[in-house]
């Protein structure tokens, strides 16, 4: 049996679109026979908690050891716990400014130390036979390389986003992106195999650093097994509110005689509804009918700012701000809108971004509006389909293609997504690959190992 080390920074109970991928990974991991420890922070206060996933990971038939790291977590220093509940409105941006100025790869790195101690302890008591870290925060990958060196381990190294040219960093001076990019050669030159988010990062990544191993695309993805709870959680609210003696379902909001149209996820930096909804404004003012049935669902981030417009804009009787919801709840969102949207803005190397949503939305077979140029975004809701297209700076361009859609729901002729096209996302799926992958990763760091052995 393979032990594999898993590092991953966000993990339940944090919640957010970056603790899926490792949850994800360990968990089709452990059914195919690997036995999966994770290394993570003791995390006590995060500005997004999802306790449910959690119990995903108790309730799982697999077995998960998890090493939960309690030093070197900025997250848990006092200061820190005292800002939480205004993080997401208006401090993510500041304090990833201010930090970038400070903190190479992130301000995470401060973990680094700490978690290599607890993995040295770790391996003596049971030995791991390989190490997975995923990325971001890129201090991940840095520990990775240390723990190479450290106890000679094959070491896989997942990107989540490009590294030097995310689209999520900003560089304060010249120096600090010359500094970021010797780090990430230095790093990736030590993996022995390298993951990446899709084309687009493998490519980039192969521009600047040629001599790393060639990275291999594994995308996000969505798990089956949410889709199939989330449908039965929205057949037992269906089956209660048809009752008389039983409380209403808050999802009767979901009515059928409604045009429901749902964004899922965080608004950060230029990633903001604005446009959207300026967009919205326009269709309604061509189309009174679309007023009357229209609703706007949130699932996630909707600011204080976000509902100023939307009343200026007199569409705040069509808002419904759910906020932060248990993963298997938002799933059920999904499914029971009409229109699900999303927005990758423009903004520098946006073009290689596939946000985590994305993967989730073509699980749902449901339409999509893509607000978004051309690029991998673009790419994949081209081959789904199902797919209307917007300028994402164009309120008018968003109205035609929602009047577009509005068109196709009122004749009941909305498309489904190309169901062949999304079985390359089933988590299931892909770690079927990764399972491929890794177990030649230990095979041939085994076999030099008796290579260099036989020859000493």
């Amino acid at each position: 049996m393979i032990r594999l080390l898993l590092i991953a920074y966000y993990f339940p109970p944090m919640g957010g679109s970056g603790v899926q991928r490792p949850l994800k990974i360990g968990k089709y991991l452990a059914k195919k026979g690997i036995q999966v420890t994770y290394l993570v922070p003791a995390i006590e206060s995060y500005h997004v908690m999802d306790h449910t996933l959690e119990q995903e990971l108790v309730s799982s038939e697999q077995k998960f050891r998890i090493i939960r790291v309690k030093e070197g977590i900025p997250l848990q220093s006092a200061w820190m716990s005292r800002i939480q509940a205004h993080y997401r409105t208006f401090l993510s941006t500041w304090s990833t400014q201010i930090t970038s100025w400070f903190y190479l790869p992130d301000n995470k790195k401060g973990w680094i130390e700490p978690a290599l101690r607890y993995v040295e302890r770790a391996h003596r008591d049971t030995p791991f036979d390989a190490v997975f870290a995923t990325a971001s925060p890129y201090s991940n990958l840095l520990l990775a390389a240390q723990i190479k060196k450290k106890l000679n381990l094959p070491v896989m190294m997942d990107l989540r986003d490009d590294w030097l040219k995310s689209h999520l960093i900003r560089y304060p001076t010249r120096w600090h992106n010359q500094r970021m990019a010797r780090l990430e050669r230095e790093t990736l030159q030590l993996a022995d195999e390298i993951t990446v988010i899709n084309e687009s990062v493998k490519q980039s990544l192969l521009n600047r650093i040629p001599e790393i191993p060639i990275p291999k695309v594994l995308s996000n993805g969505y798990d089956p097994e949410d889709f199939e709870a989330a449908e039965k959680m929205i057949q037992i609210r269906n089956a209660s509110s048809a009752s008389p003696d039983i409380e209403k379902s808050k999802d009767e909001r979901f009515s059928s005689t409604c045009f429901h149209i749902l964004y899922n996820g965080l608004f950060y930096g230029v990633q903001q509804p604005d446009t959207f909804l300026k967009g919205i404004k326009l269709a309604t003012k061509k189309n009174p009918e679309l007023l009357n049935v229209l609703r706007l669902h949130f699932q996630g981030d909707f600011f204080d700012r976000h509902l100023a417009l939307a009343a200026e804009l007199k569409l705040k009787d069509k808002i419904f701000a759910h906020g932060n919801l248990p993963h298997i709840e938002s799933i059920s969102g999904l499914l029971q809108a009409d229109l699900l949207w999303l927005i990758v803005p423009n903004q520098p190397h946006s073009k290689g971004h596939t946000p985590g949503k994305l993967f989730e939305y073509l699980g749902t077979l449901k339409p999509i509006l893509g607000m978004t140029d051309k690029g991998q975004a673009y790419d994949l809701l081209t081959q789904y389909e199902a797919s209307y297209f917007a300028d994402p700076d164009q309120p008018e361009s968003v109205a035609t293609a929602v009047e577009q859609a509005f068109d196709h729901w009122k004749r009941k002729q909305m498309p489904v997504g190309n169901r062949q096209f999304i079985q390359q996302f089933d988590r299931s799926i892909q770690g079927q690959h990764l399972m491929a992958w890794i177990q030649d990763l230990v095979m041939q760091h085994n076999r030099k190992s008796k290579t260099h052995v036989g020859v000493t």
